[in-house]
């Protein structure tokens, strides 16, 4: 008798618990239903061509109207892919580089598989002005604007990737990629911290050379546009918006133009015959008028701001650096006015036993989200704190890194990778 009563206990007790699951299980498809019909996960993937010549348009910003993310932006071959949470039917695509008019697509209309690939076209958007009359203190107010909202722009939080490649002739012979939590500002990088990163370089020879710039070198040295610092330093090189720099440019409008109904401004500058500036720096900055908006930077400098100092050899090998060009861009967003990439491209030519090799050092950092709550143990940029050495001997796990790409990666990206993780030249990852 008791052995019956206790199966009938375990008997009653199982359906209990079956019928729990199930109506577990209708409630969670429930909600996942009603939650699906107003919010969803859509993968987007393209490639973005000038209407006109059809080329591939390189660094333009894809995002959605209704996330909080910053987006990401197509790589040197035009290609990108967006992963976007927690949108709603209502939220656009849109598509936005300084030199095209802004394209926007409704993301209802949009395929929701990640795997669609969709050929996207802008249109180039340039109408002169002639009517707008250009004089020297329009462009002198100008500048002492930007100076004043680069001084004065708001802290805010969010989350950056940095990508790195290093060329010797056509040989790759560094990668370096890493994620950032940061707090910046239209003025550019204030503190960071590293969260994931890896690095890798291929050893051209027993000497191991490489420069001091390699290391994480944008960040690490000219994050910022304004400064308020009264010495010359290579942290203030290119960047004529310093308390004490202005006075030392020359300023020129190339053109005027209007876009949406927006006149800009693209101006340029170099250093006057009485600049104590060293070395020289050319370039130009496009700037919204009507909206008092900087939209885009250029800067162009003929010198190797500190990577000019070869380290880390012992041989016997007459080694040096000629024809260094640096040049460095601010890109910001024409919607909101924030800041979103930051480029720095270097070259030169290097010289080992009278053989000469062209080399370059491409570098990208993109702030892809932003983020509400404030970072803990954030620091200033400084050498020490990216020096790949810290963080050298980490685990390295191919697999977040090839799920995680922010930035697309193009067919010869890839390829890279494939070389350095066949030679196991990767050794970072860390959390």
């Amino acid at each position: 008798m008791s052995l019956n009563w206790r199966h009938l206990l375990i008997f009653n007790l199982v359906i209990k618990i079956t019928l729990f699951y199930n109506i577990y299980n209708l409630l969670i498809t429930f909600l996942f239903i009603n939650f699906h019909i107003c919010c969803y996960g859509q993968g987007i993937q393209g490639i973005l061509f000038d209407s006109i010549n059809n080329k591939p348009i390189k660094h333009a910003h894809i995002f959605s109207s209704g996330h909080n993310s910053t987006g990401t932006i197509t790589n040197e071959s035009g290609e990108f892919q967006l992963y976007l949470q927690n949108q709603e039917e209502s939220d656009t695509l849109i598509i936005s580089h300084v030199a095209y008019q802004q394209l926007k697509i409704p993301l209802a209309k949009l395929p929701r598989e990640h795997s669609y690939y969709k050929r996207f076209y802008l249109a180039p958007y340039v109408i002169q002005l002639e009517e707008v009359t250009i004089l020297d203190y329009n462009v002198m107010e100008i500048v002492h604007t930007i100076k004043k909202q680069l001084r004065e722009s708001k802290i805010e939080y969010g989350k950056a990737f940095y990508r790195q490649v290093s060329f010797r002739d056509t040989e790759a012979t560094e990668w370096i990629e890493s994620f950032y939590d940061l707090s910046y500002s239209l003025n550019g990088v204030d503190k960071l911290k590293i969260n994931q990163a890896r690095f890798a370089r291929r050893r051209n020879d027993a000497a191991q050379v490489f420069f001091t710039h390699s290391n994480f070198s944008y960040v690490s040295l000219g994050q910022q546009l304004y400064s308020a610092k009264s010495q010359i330093d290579e942290s203030r090189i290119g960047k004529p918006f310093g308390e004490d720099f202005t006075s030392n440019y020359d300023f020129f409008v190339n053109r005027t133009y209007k876009k949406a109904s927006n006149i800009y401004y693209d101006i340029h500058f170099e250093p006057n015959t009485d600049s104590y500036t060293s070395p020289n720096v050319y370039g130009n900055f496009i700037y919204n008028y009507s909206k008092n908006r900087l939209i885009h930077y250029t800067a162009r400098v003929d010198h190797a701001l500190g990577a000019n100092q070869i380290y880390g050899y012992s041989g016997d090998k007459t080694i040096e650096m000629k024809n260094p060009k640096y040049t460095f861009q601010f890109s910001f967003s024409e919607n909101e006015g924030r800041l979103q990439l930051i480029t720095a491209d270097f070259i030169y030519d290097l010289i080992q036993d009278g053989k000469v090799f062209p080399s370059k050092v491409c570098s990208k950092l993109l702030f892809y989200e932003r983020v509400k709550k404030p970072h803990r143990k954030l620091r200033e940029p400084n050498r020490e704190l990216e020096d790949v050495s810290l963080f050298e001997t980490a685990k390295y796990k191919p697999k977040f890194w090839r799920d995680h790409p922010v930035i697309k990666r193009t067919k010869e990206e890839n390829r890279v990778i494939a070389t350095f993780e066949k030679n196991n030249a990767f050794g970072t990852y860390f959390k």
